[in-house]
C-alpha cells in the first residue's frame, strides 16, 4: 500500500485534471441584430446537450423565442401570426427536433405585450403552431414535452392540460367545490407521467399517470408544495415544499 499510494494519487490527478479540463462555460450569445440592450434566457435543453431553447430581446419584437446548437448559433424562431410579437421557448424534445412555448396570436384575454398567451410547438418543417385550447377565448402555456416530442404539457384558465394524440385535454384536479386550480410542469421522457400541482384548498404536488384511462391523480406531498420537473423515467420529482411558518424548502420525491 506504501508503494501503491503514491502512483494511486498520480493517476487520480491525470484523471482529475483531465475532467476539470473538458469543463467549460459558455456564454451563448443574443438573438442577431443591432440591439440597444441586448439579453437572453435560456430555459430549457435537449437531452443530448446539443440545444439550447428560450428568450431574448430581438430586432422582431422585445422578446423571441430561440434555439441555440453549437453548429447554428442562436436562431429566433418567430411568434404566432396576430397581435403583439412576442414569444417564449420552454422546453425542448431529446433530440432537439421540437420545442414548446408560448407566444400571443391574438385571440383570448388582451394581455400586455410582454406577456404571451397561447401555447405553441415548433419544429424545422412546421415553424411556430399554436396549440389547441378548450375555450377559443382562452389562454394557454406550454411547460414541458415529451423526449420525442408526442406529449405536451401545460395549462390553461388555470386547469393543468395536456396535448397528444393531436388533441388537447384537461386533466383531473383535486378540487371538489369552490376554486379549481391545477397546473402540469412536466413529463417524463416516454410521455407516459406527468407532475405539477393542484389545489384542494393547498397547494399539493401531483402526478397524473397518463397510461390509465382517466389519467390517475396521485398526491405526492403534503399541503404547500410543488412538482416542476420529473426525471426522464418518471420515478423522481422535484419541486418545493414548506410547512407552516417555515422557509420553503427544495424538495424531491
Amino acid at each position: 500500500m506504501k508503494i501503491a499510494s503514491p502512483l494511486l494519487g498520480f493517476l487520480f490527478l491525470i484523471v482529475f485534471g483531465a475532467l476539470a479540463s473538458a469543463q467549460s462555460f459558455e456564454p451563448l450569445g443574443f438573438l442577431p441584430g443591432n440591439l440597444s440592450s441586448p439579453s437572453s434566457f435560456a430555459n430549457g435543453v435537449s437531452s443530448d446537450g446539443t440545444t439550447v431553447v428560450g428568450f431574448g430581446n430581438s430586432v422582431n419584437g422585445w422578446r423571441e423565442a430561440f434555439r441555440w446548437t453549437a453548429e447554428t448559433g442562436m436562431e429566433g424562431l418567430g411568434d404566432l401570426d396576430g397581435g403583439y410579437f412576442v414569444s417564449h421557448a420552454t422546453a425542448v424534445s431529446s433530440d432537439g427536433s421540437v420545442i414548446v412555448g408560448n407566444g400571443y396570436d391574438g385571440n383570448g384575454p388582451d394581455y400586455d405585450s410582454d406577456i404571451p398567451n397561447r401555447a405553441f410547438a415548433w419544429t424545422a418543417a412546421d415553424g411556430m403552431t399554436a396549440l389547441d385550447v378548450v375555450d377559443i377565448y382562452s389562454s394557454s402555456e406550454a411547460h414541458g414535452v415529451s423526449g420525442d416530442g408526442q406529449t405536451i404539457v401545460g395549462q390553461s384558465v388555470s386547469t393543468a392540460l395536456v396535448w397528444r394524440n393531436g388533441t388537447v385535454e384537461e386533466l383531473s384536479n383535486l378540487s371538489t367545490v369552490g376554486i379549481s386550480a391545477s397546473d402540469a410542469r412536466s413529463v417524463s421522457a416516454d410521455g407516459s407521467h406527468v407532475v405539477g400541482w393542484s389545489y384542494d384548498g393547498q397547494f399539493r404536488a401531483v402526478r397524473w399517470d397518463l397510461t390509465t384511462p382517466y389519467a390517475n391523480l396521485t398526491v405526492i406531498a403534503g399541503p404547500r408544495s410543488q412538482a416542476h420537473v420529473i426525471s426522464a423515467d418518471g420515478t423522481t420529482a422535484v419541486g418545493s415544499s414548506s410547512v407552516s411558518g417555515a422557509s420553503t424548502l427544495a424538495t424531491a420525491w
